[in-house]
């Protein structure tokens, strides 16, 4: 019975997994979306929006000590880790999707030699 309670740990652990990876991938979406939003209200508003009579430019540069350039630099590389790590998050969604159809096989092979 060792070979049940191992292979129910790493069907527990491969749901976390599933989990973990789910929530990871929405964040990367999020991160994304929330970078080319900020890549296009600079794009658009730098000398336009005016809030409290300063400009978005202006609150760029003294908040964050950084030019609009660089900003934009900083949301681009934001895209591009975002989305590598999209990429590898569905990867090993997927991997642990394959390892669940494998313990089921298993399982099922299981029972066929324990009832045969």
């Amino acid at each position: 019975m060792n070979y049940m309670s191992s292979l129910d740990k790493i069907q527990k652990l491969s749901k976390l997994g599933k989990i973990l990876c789910s929530i990871v991938f929405v964040f990367c979406v999020i991160g994304i979306i929330g970078s080319v939003v900020g890549i296009a209200f600079l794009a658009a508003g730098v000398d336009a929006i005016h809030i409290g009579g300063v400009t978005l430019k202006s609150i760029v540069q003294t908040n964050s000590g950084t030019s609009i350039g660089t900003a934009n630099i900083y949301m681009v590389v934001a895209i591009i880790l975002c989305s590598g790590e999209a990429v590898i998050t569905m990867e090993v969604y997927n991997h642990l999707a394959g390892m669940d159809r494998i313990e089921k096989e298993i399982a099922r092979l299981d029972g066929l030699v324990m009832n045969g």
